[in-house]
């Protein structure tokens, strides 16, 4: 993961635009990105959004597999 971290550095913008941009359609899609580049505090921040947002993003999105490491 810290390689992932590394390489995710340059791309600060990417991940501010998916935070700022969060929505019920890509909240699982931000996760998954998320995981997948070892950011820590758009993960918090997509977790507590999916939270809040439960019901309206399962109805939103078919949830087939979402991994929360």
């Amino acid at each position: 993961i810290d390689f992932l971290t590394k390489i995710s550095a340059p791309f600060p913008v990417m991940f501010e635009y998916l935070e700022e941009n969060l929505s019920v359609q890509n909240a699982c899609d931000c996760m998954q990105a998320a995981v997948t580049y070892g950011q820590e505090e758009l993960k918090e921040k997509v977790l507590i959004y999916i939270e809040q947002h439960t019901e309206v993003t399962s109805r939103a999105v078919n949830v087939v597999d979402v991994k929360m490491i």
